[in-house]
């Protein structure tokens, strides 16, 4: 045998150990799991190894004062841990942990009497589960940090002790094949090292032998080597032949895909102590053959009543082998089985294998893709002893058919049958693909491609549109982002019972050359076509209202606060101005009729028509766009009764108008009024008649009530046609953390700017050539691309968009603050009265500026003061004052170029600290993550409007120690040395407040012992 003992001293701020005690009265202790002395290690069996520490952790050290008993420390975890936070101390104290805003507060109070009330410590904050669990290699600041407050001030001991703080959880170590038993405290979160040494399926049996055994699990998690996370999940098992249900233990079904060191995490909600037991199961394992009937099951052909007495429970695999890009579809049934079992499909991480979930079809045909040469595993968990079960299973080849970007292609489906499409992507590019389906058997369109090269890039595996366009007739327009390499996706009929037909086309968006001026704007400079770039759309040849896309780079030279700015113009002058109705229909109410008069309508020969006979007839009058005016000839004028008039917006809504013809009196016209919202909420439809030959959603329509004026009209005409086109934009930039680019925005929310109306005749602009301001987002430097989708924009030339990006950070007021200053002397609880009293005076700086001249655009821009604060500290508590005359102050923002962003891109850099209106006065504390960031104060001046408006913002900061988790594992045994030899103990054992002594054991079985 081979001891090794090591002593080391406990450094400031470092790991310290709980102390056992039986006198807390509202929190549990932590059980000190100790060995007294070295011949302990007898009654060990050498088949499991374990690790056991109370706090797993680098601890902080808070310090406090009677005169200034209040105080912060920040909880940082790394990734892929649960765990509770604990702090400890001698006196009496209040304790909160929220996040960076103070939100989810958590409170717990120490005021038990007495001078040291160390017994009554540790305090274990378990009514929230701190979970850093993520696949991205940084943890979100914002929601994953927590901001410990102690507050003494309710200490009866003059001289403070310092509180310490720190992560507590269960934590041990195991080796594949071993089990582990141990006591636990069973509502501490548990974490369990496990070195596997080989790949494929695995089963872990969990057993608590407590009387709260079910249920008692809240959450559970697996963690692999490369810290993604695995489908895993706590099952229980239960026995009912005799017992009718009672559980028996649970257990963890998954796929090892590369061998290492796991991570499992487990939760209970249980309040009792524990004593876990978690060993490797054996599970049985069987192959299934491609295209061939496989017949499974715990039983044969004549199962009887002894076997369910007999029966132990088991969980068998089944494991169907394939190369990358096979597709096959896993069909199955039942021959017999006393209760259901489960039936689960397993994928190797990461992107082995891809099983689509949301193609329609039968549940019992199951997609699956190779996204690399693999297996993927099938399991039947009977969930209970006794459960006698007979299926079939087959594993089918999907044929694949090869399609090339451009082209068009048609497949037929047949009958649920599944069909794949294969296409390749040479570089980088936009696409944009269009479906469309016929036939009784409906197929269903990909609503995401399965890249069947992500695994060699490390990206995901599906691919989502980033945005869709609908057509004249209801196609949809997918864009998609892809990166090179192949993708494919399934076909089948949403009915399986009739065969139906699928095609697809697509095209490569163009990218534009243009260069989207950049231009650092000033405070007091307004918008300018200088610094905007003209981007011409074509017509695009499907489709009448939608233009082709283009795509575009952009160059962001410096970190700043962007926005788009824009307009769009029908550039070659080809909206009409003057046409025809499209269609003019006539109802009568007395025989209920509705009459095609078009012909009539259009009529330049003296044909007439009759209407407004009845007080409930009314006309209808349609084109392809919008129209401003109406121009009426009359051959018999009406007698002048009022009519009222609709346009459709989901509804007939009456819209204002001016009339000169006097309620159809004489001659003239009627002009719509842009100011009424109704008419930029008009839309095509109108939800009223269906004539066989029409298709009514094409077209906008007016609709005409009638008074009893009974007018003969010769002829009708439109004009100042107006167009109201529509933008969507995204724009996206490289990303190491997610699928190829990521988004500034999520794909279903891409910007959408539609409140541009376009016609040819001056003075009925609305908005043509203002420019808007589209979005605006705090964006860091970079290589961007652009995608510009126009839409809504009728076959009449081309339309060109006008587009600048503006920094407006030069258009702000900036200044700097430092940080660096006193512990604040003005507390949380007094925040609100500290602002004006003279007991507390403030370290105030002064920012006065004139308001004049105006900002740029006050109508498209919220006035704003940018304060660069350095010279502080990272992850610090801290805490602001702020005031402002003739003013008000509307919105507070924090910026920080942080560097753990995912597919919200560099959007998630910062955040709102206040969001209101008229107040002059703020006070707030909140945490920072960096030692460098920005503070952005939105005001709105008064009015009458003051020339001078004056800031006065204080900053200060606690001193704000960081505890966090430890991020250790288990390293995978050596090379020829047997797993079942060895044991690992460590053992805490406090030895003053200054040190503790870890004692680690060693133990080598001797050759032939």
């Amino acid at each position: 045998m081979v001891f090794k003992l090591l002593i080391q001293p406990l450094k400031k701020k470092k790991c310290k150990m709980i102390k056992m005690t039986k006198t807390c009265l509202k929190k549990r202790t932590l059980a000190l799991i100790a060995f007294c002395s070295l011949s302990l290690l007898g009654i060990f069996q050498l088949s499991f190894s374990v690790v056991a520490a109370e706090q797993e952790g680098t601890g902080a050290e808070i310090n406090v004062t009677a005169t200034d008993p209040w105080g912060y420390a920040a909880f940082v975890p790394t990734t892929n841990h649960y765990a509770y936070a604990v702090y400890q101390g001698t006196n009496q104290a209040g304790f909160r942990l929220f996040n960076w805003l103070e939100g989810s507060v958590y409170t717990e109070s120490m005021s038990y009497p007495g001078l040291d009330i160390s017994e009554y410590y540790p305090r274990i904050e378990d009514d929230l589960l701190l979970d850093s669990t993520t696949n991205l290699p940084y943890i979100d600041p914002w929601n994953d940090v927590r901001w410990l407050e102690v507050n003494a001030g309710t200490s009866e001991n003059s001289t403070i002790s310092p509180f310490e703080a720190n992560a507590v959880y269960n934590r041990f170590t195991m080796t594949e094949g071993s089990s582990l038993a141990v006591e636990v405290e069973q509502y501490l979160p548990i974490e369990v090292d496990i070195a596997i040494t080989s790949t494929g399926p695995k089963a872990l049996k969990v057993d608590f032998l407590d009387d709260d055994a079910v249920g008692s699990f809240s959450s559970s998690r697996l963690v692999s080597p490369s810290g993604d996370l695995l489908g895993s999940s706590l099952v229980p098992v239960t026995y009912n032949a005799m017992f009718g249900g009672v559980t028996q233990f649970y257990y963890i079904p998954f796929v090892a895909h590369e061998t290492g060191t796991y991570r499992l995490l487990l939760h209970s909600t249980s309040t009792l102590t524990g004593f876990l037991k978690l060993e490797f199961v054996s599970v049985g394992k069987a192959s299934i053959s491609r295209n061939t009937l496989t017949t499974v099951g715990n039983s044969d052909n004549n199962p009887n009543v002894q076997e369910m007495f007999d029966d132990t429970w088991r969980m068998d695999w089944y494991s169907i082998s394939g190369s990358k890009g096979d597709k096959i579809t896993l069909q199955y049934g039942w021959d017999y089985f006393v209760a259901a079992p489960t039936i689960l499909l397993w994928q190797q991480m990461p992107n082995g294998v891809y099983v689509p979930t949301d193609i329609s079809g039968v549940t019992d045909k199951i997609p699956i893709c190779f996204l690399e040469s693999t297996n993927v595993y099938v399991t039947v968990d009977p969930g209970m002893n006794g459960i006698m079960y007979r299926l079939s299973m087959l594993a089918k080849t999907v044929p694949i058919t090869d399609y090339t970007i451009g082209e068009d292609l048609s497949i037929e489906t047949t009958r649920g049958e599944y069909k794949a499409v294969s296409f390749r992507i040479r570089e980088s590019s936009f696409v944009r693909f269009n479906y469309s389906t016929s036939g009784s058997g409906l197929p269903t369109p990909p609503s995401s491609f399965i890249y069947i090269d992500s695994s060699e890039l490390n990206v995901e595996p599906t691919v989502d549109p980033i945005d869709t366009k609908t057509g004249m007739y209801g196609e949809t327009y997918d864009y998609y982002y892809l990166l090179p390499g192949e993708y494919e996706f399934f076909v089948v009929s949403s009915d399986t019972s009739y065969n139906g037909i699928f095609e697809i086309s697509s095209t490569i968006v163009e990218e534009d050359s243009t260069v989207i001026p950049i231009t650092d704007m000033s405070y007091g400079m307004g918008w300018t076509d200088i610094s905007m770039a003209g981007i011409t759309f074509e017509e695009d040849p499907y489709e009448y209202y939608i233009r082709q896309g283009l795509w575009t780079t952009v160059e962001i030279t410096e970190d700043g606060q962007y926005f788009f700015v824009a307009n769009i113009t029908n550039s070659d002058n080809s909206i009409p101005t003057s046409v025809a109705p499209s269609h003019v229909i006539a109802y009568n109410y007395t025989s209920d009729e509705y009459v095609d008069v078009t012909a009539q309508a259009l009529a330049l020969d003296g044909s007439t028509f009759e209407t407004f006979q009845n007080t409930n007839d009314r006309l209808y009058i349609a084109y392809t766009d919008k129209w401003h005016d109406m121009e009426f000839n009359l051959t018999v004028a009406g007698s002048g009764t009022a009519e009222s008039m609709y346009v459709w917006d989901g509804a007939w809504s009456g819209i204002t108008r001016t009339d000169t013809t006097n309620n159809f009196q004489d001659n003239g016209s009627m002009v719509l009024s842009y100011a009424d919202g109704d008419y930029l909420d008009w839309i095509r439809g109108q939800g009223t008649f269906d004539l066989p030959s029409l298709e009514e959603n094409d077209f906008y329509w007016i609709r005409i009530n009638c008074g009893t004026s009974s007018p003969v009209f010769d002829y009708i005409r439109l004009s100042n046609v107006t167009i109201e086109p529509a933008l969507n934009y995204v724009l996206l930039q490289d990303s190491e953390y997610v699928y190829g680019d990521y988004l500034l925005d999520t794909p279903i929310a891409i910007y959408d700017f539609d409140d541009w109306l376009i016609s040819p005749t001056p003075g009925y602009e609305l908005d043509t050539g203002l420019s808007q301001v589209l979005a605006s987002s705090f964006l860091n430097a970079g290589t961007y691309k652009l995608l510009l989708i126009p839409e809504d924009c009728p076959r009449m030339g081309s339309v060109t968009l006008r587009l600048g990006l503006y920094n407006t950070i030069g258009a702000t007021r900036q200044s700097s603050y430092t940080t660096s200053i006193p512990v604040p002397i003005i507390h949380d609880f007094n925040m609100t009265t500290g602002i004006t009293d003279s007991t507390h005076p403030y370290n105030y700086t002064t920012y006065p500026f004139n308001i004049n001249p105006a900002p740029f655009n006050a109508t498209l821009y919220a006035n704003s003061l940018v304060i660069e604060c350095t010279g502080g500290t990272e992850y610090a508590w801290t805490q602001l004052f702020a005031t402002v005359e003739n003013a008000t102050f509307s919105q507070v923002q924090i910026w920080q170029d942080l560097d753990w962003q995912s597919g919200a891109g560099p959007a998630g850099d910062y955040n709102s600290i206040y969001n209101g209106a008229g107040v002059t006065t703020f006070a707030d504390e909140f945490g920072v993550f960096l030692d460098h960031f920005y503070l952005v104060f939105f005001y709105t001046p008064t009015v009458p409007l003051n020339d001078l408006v004056e800031f006065k913002i204080g900053l200060s900061q606690y001193d704000t120690p960081i505890f966090t988790t430890a991020d250790r594992t288990v390293s995978t045994p050596a090379p020829g040395i047997p797993t079942e030899t060895i044991v690992f103990i460590v053992v805490g054992v406090g030895i003053g407040a200054g040190a503790v002594i870890v004692v680690a054991y060693v133990y080598k079985k001797r050759k032939g012992v």
